[in-house]
């Protein structure tokens, strides 16, 4: 078992991820066995950091766990990922309580600006019709929608991408072979052809109430910013907001009439601050801080793929020092060592020769 093994176990297991996070912190080889899992049992320290039944679980091995969910991933077409992994997504990482593990189908795409657009199950026609507005009008400017497939709101954004061909990514309170509701089978099976499912609860989780609120960090995660249509005072959709303000995103709401508890969530939203969006226009305006957040959201992602002499001649060329000599005076490397790893980050296409001897970042 590697270490990648190890937390798609504990995740198969079961064990909540914010368990999972802490567990951890007390591993460090990239080896480990049955007995390793069971010998952390025996640690003090993490004893008081997590419940008993958890203990329960490290110490049930079950060896053929594993075995069995990748036999059952591969029969259905679903695939895992850690937060190690190349692909996992950048913004996902940044977030408090990042997803140890994530399972999907369809595919992910880093460059595409992404909006999360929720909202109550129950709506109006004025929120269907607003909901249809600035769906397709993001779309239009190629812009990435993503919300949790359940009914009302959620189910109009997604139709309404896949209706003007754009890509869309559904974030599920499920393991991702159960379409829940299953009214949105239709939904769901072009959206796996042709965008995003994603969940970080094993294949067969049914939809338990608690993993809704839990699968809202993600959705605010992957989006840079969200936009609440409508909502009710405790509506589910104020927690997606909530989270998104926390992590830093552009959270945008719909005004509604002040009398309408379809609305009463939404003009809340705007009176603490929220930004009041009335045409797709507004979403615009603040359209260059998510075009940086998703230049933002390559250059960390590039960051992490390059190694650490890799980023000491990376960032001299950003400054300035973009020509062999000048490298070679900033650091401790030898000419010819400048001249691989140059050689390297142009093979990575993170840098260009611009005139003979000078290079420059792309």
């Amino acid at each position: 078992m590697n270490y990648d093994e190890m937390l798609v176990y504990l995740n198969a297991k079961g064990i909540s991820n914010s368990e999972i996070l802490i567990i951890d912190e007390f591993f460090s080889d990239n080896n480990l066995t049955a007995d390793d899992l069971k010998d952390i049992t025996n640690n003090i320290e993490l004893k008081s950091l997590v419940q008993k039944a958890t203990f329960q679980k490290l110490k049930d091995y079950d060896e053929d766990l594993l075995k069995k969910l990748y036999e059952y991933n591969d029969k259905h077409g679903i695939k895992v990922i850690t937060y190690n992994d190349e692909i996992y997504p950048v913004s996902l990482k940044l977030i408090e309580n990042s997803p140890a593990v994530l399972y999907y189908m369809g595919s992910f795409n880093e460059e595409t600006i992404k909006i999360a657009i929720v909202g109550a199950r129950n709506h109006t026609e004025y929120g269907a019709y607003v909901t249809e507005k600035f769906a397709s009008d993001l779309c239009e400017l190629g812009v990435e929608i993503v919300s949790g497939m359940a009914y009302g709101i959620d189910s109009i954004a997604h139709k309404t991408a896949l209706k003007y061909g754009a890509r869309t990514t559904c974030v599920l309170g499920t393991g991702v072979d159960i379409c829940y509701p299953s009214k949105n089978r239709k939904i769901y099976e072009e959206v796996r052809e042709k965008g995003l499912i994603v969940s970080e609860f094993p294949p067969t989780s049914g939809p338990m109430p608690y993993r809704f609120p839990l699968r809202n960090r993600i959705i605010s995660g992957l989006s840079d910013g969200v936009i609440v249509v409508e909502a009710k005072d405790r509506s589910g959709s104020l927690i997606t907001a909530r989270v998104g303000a926390e992590q830093g995103k552009e959270v945008f709401a719909v005004p509604g009439n002040i009398n309408s508890v379809y609305s009463e969530g939404t003009n809340k939203l705007i009176r603490d601050g929220a930004i009041i969006a009335l045409e797709v226009g507004d979403i615009v305006e603040n359209i260059y801080k998510l075009q940086e957040a998703c230049l933002d959201k390559k250059n960390k992602k590039m960051r992490t793929e390059l190694g650490e002499d890799e980023l000491i001649v990376y960032d001299l060329i950003v400054k300035g020092k973009n020509d062999v000599d000048s490298i070679v005076q900033n650091t401790n490397f030898s000419v010819s060592q400048v001249s691989g790893i140059l050689t390297v980050l142009e093979i990575k296409g993170v840098i260009m020769e611009e005139s003979m001897g000078r290079f420059m970042s792309k």
